[in-house]
């Protein structure tokens, strides 16, 4: 588990490879999932994007319940770090509900999060930004889309995730095209 804690973050929430997440997780006692914020974090957040937006969900509202009620000092955790992965948590769900193209509760849960995220965060601040920017361009209000898809792109270059910096380009391109400014 502790291994597992240690690069599932990386593999799936940075580079996107959420089936080896899985994977891993598939030969994990189940015991042992709940065993590192990471860990609940990480199968969150590949569920998501596997399209399995319940498991997401419970999973991510589990790490929530067990940060936000104290309980979190099973995992040895002060107050600075229990902050911190409930953020997490709450942005793997804004990024569940994009997943599940449920756009008003993305963009709900997106907006009350983006201004709480310090800047020193900037996964956060782009994942935040990729959500609000797909679920801006699904409500066709392309000026406020493009602008958190350039947010999304740059903190994601911060954040060394080329992942979250494709998404942002792509939902850029995405805007040109369906404003006709395609450029060569």
């Amino acid at each position: 588990a502790d291994l597992i804690a240690r690069h599932a973050i990386q593999t799936s929430l940075f580079r996107g490879d959420h089936y080896t997440v899985l994977d891993w997780l598939r030969v994990l006692p189940e015991a042992f999932h709940a065993q590192h914020p990471e860990i609940m974090l990480a199968q969150a957040w590949a569920c998501a994007f596997s399209r399995d937006t319940r498991r997401a969900m419970r999973v991510s509202q589990q790490a929530i319940d067990a940060l936000s009620g104290g309980s979190g000092d099973r995992w040895n955790l002060g107050d600075e770090a229990r902050e911190r992965w409930l953020l997490w948590a709450h942005t793997v769900q804004a990024a569940t509900k994009a997943c599940s193209d449920d756009i008003d509760d993305c963009v709900d849960r997106a907006t009350a999060l983006v201004s709480r995220v310090p800047r020193q965060e900037p996964f956060l601040i782009a994942t935040l930004s990729n959500c609000l920017s797909y679920g801006y361009f699904a409500r066709r209000d392309f000026e406020r889309s493009r602008t958190f898809a350039q947010s999304a792109r740059e903190h994601g270059h911060l954040a060394g995730s080329a992942y979250l910096s494709a998404w942002g380009d792509f939902l850029d391109g995405l805007i040109d095209v369906e404003l006709g400014e395609l450029r060569a």
